[in-house]
């Protein structure tokens, strides 16, 4: 995603109608990228396997272990950072409120798509 980082004081000085343009522009090239990024992302993959890459997911064992790892290193920032911490715990929350919509929505929807792309 897109961010700003703007002076909070000059911020404050700006028209409203700049601070809106600016967010509206944010918007836009995000809307933009995500676009992109769907598109081209699924060309360049067909590119590869095309060429005769072998695609292949991790194994369970390996992403417990990634996530294992990622986790101790997450403890020890937190340990030894106090601004990390306060950003985890927030990303955290958010994550897991979202998290319960997403195994219903998304992962429904691709689970039913496999299904059928799969018997096509």
């Amino acid at each position: 995603m897109f961010h700003v980082l703007a002076n909070s004081a000059k911020w404050a000085e700006l028209p409203s109608l700049y601070k809106k343009a600016v967010e509206v522009a944010g918007q836009a090239a995000t809307t933009s990228m995500l676009g992109h990024y769907d598109t081209k992302n699924s060309e360049a993959l067909l590119r590869l396997v095309g060429s005769g890459v072998n695609v292949s997911i991790f194994a369970p064992q390996v992403v417990q272990a990634m996530y294992g790892a990622a986790q101790d290193h997450y403890a020890g920032l937190i340990a030894s950072n106090e601004a990390f911490a306060a950003i985890y715990k927030s990303q955290k929350e958010y994550r897991d409120r979202n998290y319960l919509y997403h195994q219903y929505a998304d992962f429904q929807y691709d689970n039913m798509m496999l299904q059928l792309l799969r018997k096509a």
